[in-house]
C-alpha cells in the first residue's frame, strides 16, 4: 500500500525547480492489523527538481525532474545531472522516507526544489503485527 508523493519538475531556463510532492496519510482501522514481512506500507515524499540554468551558447535548459516516492525506506532523490551537473544547475532535495526531507541547492542559475516531506501511517487497532516494512514508521 502506499500513498507516496510525486516528485518535482525541473525548473525551466533560469528558474528554480519545483519541489517534491508530500506523502499522504495512510490509515488503517480494524480490530487487528497484521503486516507479514513481505508487506509494505509507504508514505514517503517525492524529490525536488533540479533547477533549471542555461548552455555556453546561452540556450536556456531545462533541469531533470525529482524521482517519485517508492515503497520501502529509500527517499527519492532529486534532480540532478543536467549539463554534465553544472553547479549552475541547484540539485533537488531528497524526498522524506523515515529521515527528513532536504532542502534543495542553490545554483548560479536556478536552485533545486526542495524534497516533499514524508506522510504519515496511523495503525489504529487493538491488536497489531508488523514484520514487514513501514515508511515513515507509524505514528
Amino acid at each position: 500500500m502506499r500513498a507516496t508523493g510525486a516528485g518535482g519538475d525541473g525548473g525551466g531556463g533560469m528558474s528554480g525547480g519545483g519541489g517534491g510532492g508530500a506523502g499522504g496519510l495512510v490509515v488503517i482501522e480494524s480490530p487487528s492489523v497484521t503486516v507479514t514481512a513481505t508487506g509494505q506500507i509507504s508514505a514517503n515524499g517525492g524529490g525536488g527538481g533540479q533547477g533549471g540554468g542555461k548552455n555556453a551558447q546561452n540556450q536556456r535548459v531545462q533541469g531533470n525532474p525529482g524521482t517519485d516516492g517508492t515503497l520501502g525506506t529509500t527517499a527519492a532523490t532529486g534532480g540532478s545531472g543536467a549539463l554534465g551537473g553544472d553547479p549552475g544547475f541547484g540539485p533537488g532535495g531528497a524526498g522524506g522516507a523515515i529521515t527528513t526531507a532536504a532542502n534543495g541547492i542553490m545554483g548560479s542559475f536556478g536552485g533545486g526544489g526542495g524534497g516533499g516531506a514524508a506522510g504519515a501511517i496511523k495503525l489504529l487497532s487493538w491488536q497489531q503485527q508488523v514484520s514487514g516494512t513501514l515508511s515513515p514508521v507509524p505514528q
